[in-house]
């Protein structure tokens, strides 16, 4: 099909629809940048401001001496300890938020090699 050259006289010029192929490529192109985009973890038209702040959390090891008990160097973390009788690093459901507002950001099993078996007191709290 051919399409007539633009004529600054024919009014309809700019309703003429893009060539079958054109579209084809124009739409893959925008499937395959979306799908990239999504397998990167940053889709198009999301905030990555949110994204970039969240990658960029550090984890904290709450067991620096290796000898799976979680170290205790605030009151705020003596009295999250009440949370999790058993020192697994696991805090009962009711007391997640206590327990993560004094052990922020903790790694996996608060950093125990395997399971934490408890906690040590690890400076004064005075």
């Amino acid at each position: 099909m051919d399409y007539p050259a633009h004529d600054a006289h024919n009014t309809r010029s700019h309703l003429r629809v893009a060539p079958p192929r054109l579209r084809t490529f124009v739409l893959a192109f925008s499937v395959i940048s979306l799908l990239a985009a999504i397998a990167l973890g940053t889709p198009l038209g999301f905030d990555t401001a949110s994204r970039q702040a969240a990658a960029q959390t550090v984890l904290v090891d709450y067991d620096t001496d290796g000898d799976n008990l979680i170290e205790v160097s605030s009151r705020a973390q003596w009295a999250a300890i009440d949370h999790d009788r058993d020192g697994d690093g696991s805090p009962t459901a009711t007391g997640t938020t206590a327990w993560q507002t004094a052990f922020p950001d903790a790694m996996a099993n608060a950093g125990c090699a395997t399971t934490c078996i408890g906690y040590e007191l690890a400076a004064d709290l005075d």
